[in-house]
């Protein structure tokens, strides 16, 4: 985890917890790569429009969408693995 995820996990999980937040999806939140800035970079040095990269990556976005509506609104898929862990 980098030094600005741990500056905003610090200040935010109070908040987040008292809001009922899974802890579990917020650090997931906090260390996922961002999107547009690799989309911008991968762009730049290949040197074609981002039009024509983020077509073909429709799907795989919906799909990545799909899956943070479900981790961020269904908690039991979020926290069955760290669940099993427990065990």
């Amino acid at each position: 985890m980098n030094a600005d995820a741990a500056a905003i996990g610090s200040t935010m999980i109070p908040p987040m917890t008292k809001a009922g937040f899974s802890l579990a999806v917020f650090g997931i939140s906090l260390v996922t790569p961002p999107l547009g800035s690799a989309c911008f970079i991968g762009c730049g040095i290949a040197r074609i429009k981002i039009v024509d990269m983020l077509r073909p990556m429709l799907p795989f976005m919906a799909v990545m969408f799909a899956t943070i509506v479900l981790l961020a609104y269904v908690p039991a898929f979020s926290e069955w693995i760290p669940a099993q862990f427990a065990k």
